[in-house]
Formats: C-alpha cells, structure tokens, sequence
C-alpha cells in the first residue's frame, strides 16, 4: 500500500475508496501535465521544460457534534490553503515550483454532505535530457 494511504486514511488520490471513512475525507486530483515552455538547457544535450498542473483537492463532510458539513468542510479546506497558499515547493535540484490557488468554492452533495474545492495552479521549471540528435550517414 502507498505511504498515503497507511500515513494519512483520510487523503486519497482521485476518488475515496468503496467505503470511505465516516468522517471527512479528502481526495486529491493531478491533471496531466501542459508544457508551457522549451528552452536550450544549461548543456547542449539538456533544456529547460516549463510544466503546468491543476491539482484539486476535494474535502468531503457531514455534519459532526453540532457543526453542519458545511462548517466542517471549510475548516479543513482552510487547513489545507494555510498549508499551500503561498508556499513554492523546493522539490528538486534545478526545479523551481510555484503554486497558486484558483478560486476555491463548496458544493452541498446531497442532504447530509458537502464538498469544499481548492484548486493549486503547480507551474515549474525543471531540466531534462533530450536525446542526442545524430546526422543521418549517407
């Protein structure tokens, strides 16, 4: 099992599982990746890729000791954007990653739920190898 899942059980990647813990949960969502940018790298057999992603996290709620999901969903989307907002990620050598938050919204998911959106724009700029191109022999 992924250090996720035994680390955090409330965190889960794309959808909850068949059956989700009784409290709030999250899910998280990473799109593909949009290249952004090409650029000759600091070698001749390298550049320099700007990647763009929309990771979403969903924070799912019902109503738990007098507070209503709607209350209890935003106190922990509000967790996660103390968190994230504002924070560039140092992941890797030669990685620049900034992150910026797009308009977070709730969404009342049936009589008893409620769901709180955060979406993260994770732009970066990182050095790759690209193949050595040879002359054709003639």
């Amino acid at each position: 099992m992924p250090a996720t899942i035994t680390q955090y059980p409330v965190l889960h990647d794309d959808e909850a599982r068949p059956s989700p813990p009784p409290g709030p949960y999250c899910v998280y969502k990473l799109t593909e990746q949009e290249v952004l940018h090409r650029s000759a790298g600091p070698t001749p057999h390298t550049e320099h890729v700007v990647i763009r992603n929309l990771l979403t996290f969903t924070v799912h709620a019902r109503p738990v000791g007098g507070l209503s999901a709607k209350a209890v969903a935003i106190e922990l989307a509000t967790r996660i954007m103390r968190a994230y907002d504002g924070n560039d990620l140092d992941l890797w050598p030669d990685t620049m990653v900034c992150l910026s938050r797009e308009g977070d919204f709730g969404k009342r998911e049936d009589d008893e739920q409620y769901a709180w959106h955060i979406p993260y724009r994770i732009t970066y700029n990182t050095v790759v190898s690209r193949p050595v191109r040879r002359k054709p022999e003639t």
